[in-house]
């Protein structure tokens, strides 16, 4: 399942300025980490993608 009912929460991370919060709790304040949680966020989102794809094409 594709990890959309986190969007908000991620809009809302990327708004609060330098804050961020790892998965831990910690806080984290630097516009770095915010770039390595967006490409990880990414990341599952494609990684996501390509296994419903791959399923749809391996069911033709």
């Amino acid at each position: 399942m594709l990890p959309l009912p986190l969007f908000p929460k991620f809009l809302r991370m990327l708004r609060s300025g330098d804050m961020v919060y790892d998965g831990n709790g910690n806080k984290v304040s630097s516009y770095l980490a915010k770039l390595v949680l967006i490409v990880l966020w990414l990341k599952d989102i494609l990684t996501e993608l390509n296994f419903w794809v791959g399923n749809l094409v391996r069911q033709d």
